[in-house]
């Protein structure tokens, strides 16, 4: 499973559960560290539409929920 968490600074950030057979990829070690980018995608007028972008970072960690901040 993935946690998308996003920060806003509230006592209930936003987060999204993402099953691991619909990524396309998956992170590894590697991956830690690295700023990577995400993106919210949808469709417009029957088209793909990319609704936002944002920077973001990967931690590996032993259980969901995971809330606390990240350590880059």
């Amino acid at each position: 499973m993935i946690e998308w968490l996003v920060e806003d600074n509230s006592d209930t950030p936003y987060a999204v559960y993402v099953e691991t057979p619909v990524c396309d990829r998956l992170f590894g070690p590697e991956d830690v560290g690295k700023e990577w980018r995400a993106s919210v995608w949808g469709f417009e007028n029957g088209k793909p539409h990319k609704y936002f972008e944002r920077p973001a970072y990967c931690q590996i960690v032993l259980t969901l929920p995971w809330l606390q901040k990240i350590s880059q």
